[in-house]
């Protein structure tokens, strides 16, 4: 339905190939009903002959997924990742907060591709200034947390990409 250059999941596949390799055990974090990105993930590591690739999500309605590892769950960041290489989230929502608590705790690299909400407790939004300026401020709180990583030698980036209109935070360990 889309051509390759609109579709922002398999856009998002090649970016974690460049960025951190297919030789990778990677968790996808709320993959939604049908992962997508989990099965762009899979085909590029069949045809490497590399990695894995496990998601999890609540509301999982696929039984199977080619060689995808389906965990029909919620995570929270007190989970063991020890067997993880990379935790991801493409639009995570709540879930992002976890993903960052989880890489911060487990040492693990993540890439976050940030959704258009913002998830502050009701009590904490400051309505009368706007959704622009609330969404500023919840992606400078996410970016707080990401850079608890950096006291254990991760590199914190930000960046924007064609065809996606929220930011892209991701860490890299330092090599």
């Amino acid at each position: 339905m889309l051509s390759d250059s609109e579709n922002i999941y398999l856009g998002f596949s090649k970016m974690i190939g460049e960025q951190y390799g297919w030789n990778t055990k990677i968790l996808e974090v709320g993959g939604g009903y049908y992962p997508i990105f989990s099965k762009y993930i899979d085909d590029a590591q069949k045809k490497n002959g590399k990695g894995t690739i496990t998601v999890m999500d609540p509301v999982l309605v696929t039984n199977k997924l080619g060689r995808v590892k389906l965990q029909k769950e919620e995570f929270s960041h007190d989970m063991n990742v020890s067997q993880f290489d990379l935790l991801v989230g493409i639009c995570p929502c709540e879930a992002t907060t976890e993903i960052i608590k989880s890489a911060v705790m487990n040492q693990k690299e993540f890439f976050i591709a940030m959704c258009g909400c913002t998830h502050f407790p009701m009590t904490d939004m400051p309505w009368f200034y706007g959704h622009s300026y609330i969404y500023r401020m919840w992606v400078e709180e996410i970016l707080y947390l990401a850079r608890e990583q950096e006291k254990d030698g991760f590199i914190i980036h930000q960046e924007m990409v064609d065809n996606f209109p929220y930011p892209i935070i991701y860490s890299k360990t330092k090599k």
